[in-house]
């Protein structure tokens, strides 16, 4: 899957998961942070876990290993751990005064990475980045996930955080923009940048909510990610309906 972007609807078959975790982020205000590993051999749900610990292994299980299974098989000597979170918007607190690159707004322009090593000026990025769309199951405007396919675009990103941020122009080819859309799985190349534009509109009283679940080739963040061979770089998007 290197350089490329996956597309699923209709993702979870059985959406008990999702909804009830949509449920817990939306109405009680609940979410799963992130900066923590979940080991690949540790995603049964457990009676000692809590029900977001184990929302979060299901969810992982079913993107990972029923849906993509095949990527994982393709870096298996690799991969270790996932990092799940998730991420609502408009937040609790409306952006009033940050010019983002989508606008006013949404999630700004970034590369999933270890922030922890990120401190020290260390990039590290996941093998495989992954978002699903959980909520609302009605249509909303905007808060789609833009992303940058350039194989230069970790330097656009970087030179977009030294110029200061502002609103980015995503007319050209390299831009890939991904609707929201209810149970709609994306994944991608873990080294590429992105952003999630401003929502406009929504159902009352119901965010836009994403899980992340990116797959790491380590067991703890903070850790140096092992040497990999060069794969050839290819640009593809495909869609699954």
């Amino acid at each position: 899957m290197n350089n490329s972007i996956i597309i699923l609807d209709n993702v979870f078959e059985d959406t008990s998961a999702i909804d009830r975790l949509y449920q817990i982020i939306n109405n009680e205000g609940g979410g799963i942070n992130p900066n923590n590993l979940i080991l690949s051999s540790d995603l049964e749900p457990n009676d000692s876990y809590s029900e977001i610990e184990n929302l979060s292994r299901i969810i992982a299980k079913t993107i990972w290993y029923e849906k993509a299974e095949q990527l994982l098989r393709k870096r298996e000597t690799e991969f270790k751990a996932f990092e799940i979170w998730t991420g609502k918007a408009p937040p609790d607190t409306e952006f009033n005064n940050s010019n983002f690159a989508g606008g006013m707004g949404g999630l700004n322009y970034h590369l999933d990475k270890d922030e922890i090593l990120a401190q020290k000026d260390e990039l590290s990025s996941p093998i495989y980045a992954s978002a699903c769309y959980i909520g609302p199951r009605e249509n909303i405007t905007g808060g789609e996930i833009v992303i940058n396919t350039n194989t230069n675009g970790k330097k656009h990103m970087e030179d977009y955080e030294r110029a200061g941020g502002g609103i980015v122009s995503t007319h050209g080819p390299e831009w890939v923009k991904v609707p929201f859309k209810y149970n709609r799985l994306v994944l991608l190349d873990g080294e590429y940048p992105h952003f999630v534009s401003p929502v406009v509109s929504r159902p009352v009283n119901k965010c836009r909510v994403a899980v992340a679940v990116n797959a790491w080739g380590k067991e703890a963040l903070g850790v140096h990610l092992p040497p990999t061979a060069e794969e050839e770089e290819v640009e593809v998007v495909t869609m699954f309906h």
